[in-house]
């Protein structure tokens, strides 16, 4: 079951985990009552963040991420949202995994969902892919400029009759307009599934720079509750 926590703003009703991701090395902290820690492989840092620090790593290695074993309380079969403030790097046109559950080291097909990044010349496209096939993609003009901190929230309601209506995205608390294909109704688990920050496996470069204030609700999330997320770019500190 998902975690419910019990306090006056509605972003705390399904949310299933939350990280500041202050920490400046090792372990980092889930902040809601879930507990959802997650663990460092190889070697990631700090850097100045939207509110106090965002978890760091710019050297593309693979090796270097975030981590969660399994968690059958992580999976949602039709309905879930992801809002993190994200920076990268350089318009490499390299698609980078920003954060998903899937299995370590496998193909994009092999994965539950994954948020990721395919850099252009001078501004950030976003892809959110669920069960490996359904995809929703920005294009061009989303409004998330490298080198800045973007806040990027995708919403997936698999309980709603079309993909325009199923997939959903928002940066820096505008809706953007998705390129979609075949987005599902369900969810489809894999208890092969680990959860992944700054994730990367055989067909994805590893993510470069930083990410910030990232949380997952088993819920669609609001307008109103993506801009208190965003809050003009000063991000949103829980408990909210």
């Amino acid at each position: 079951m998902p975690a419910v926590v019990s306090g006056p703003s509605s972003l705390l009703t399904g949310l299933l985990a939350w990280y500041n991701l202050d920490e400046a090395s090792g372990n980092r902290l889930d902040s809601s009552t879930a507990g959802r820690t997650l663990s460092e492989t190889g070697s990631v840092s700090n850097v100045a963040g939207v509110i106090g620090s965002a978890a760091y790593r710019d050297d593309g290695v693979v090796g270097n991420y975030l981590t969660r074993a399994y968690d059958a309380g992580l999976f949602c079969a039709t309905q879930l949202s992801v809002s993190c403030f994200v920076r990268t790097t350089a318009a490499d046109n390299v698609t980078r995994g920003v954060v998903g559950r899937h299995r370590p080291l496998a193909d994009n097909n092999a994965n539950t969902w994954i948020l990721t990044r395919s850099s252009q010349t001078t501004e950030d496209r976003w892809q959110f892919r669920i069960n490996g096939t359904g995809t929703g993609t920005t294009a061009a003009g989303s409004g998330s400029t490298i080198g800045v901190f973007s806040h990027v929230v995708f919403v997936w309601d698999g309980t709603q009759p079309t993909d325009a209506t199923r997939l959903r995205c928002w940066i820096n608390g505008t809706e953007r307009t998705l390129t979609l294909v075949s987005t599902p109704t369900s969810m489809v688990d894999d208890t092969s599934s680990i959860l992944l920050v700054h994730t990367r496996n055989t067909n994805l470069g590893a993510f470069r720079n930083a990410i910030d204030l990232l949380g997952m609700w088993s819920k669609p999330l609001t307008t109103t509750e993506i801009g208190m997320l965003y809050n003009g770019g000063a991000g949103l500190a829980y408990p909210f």
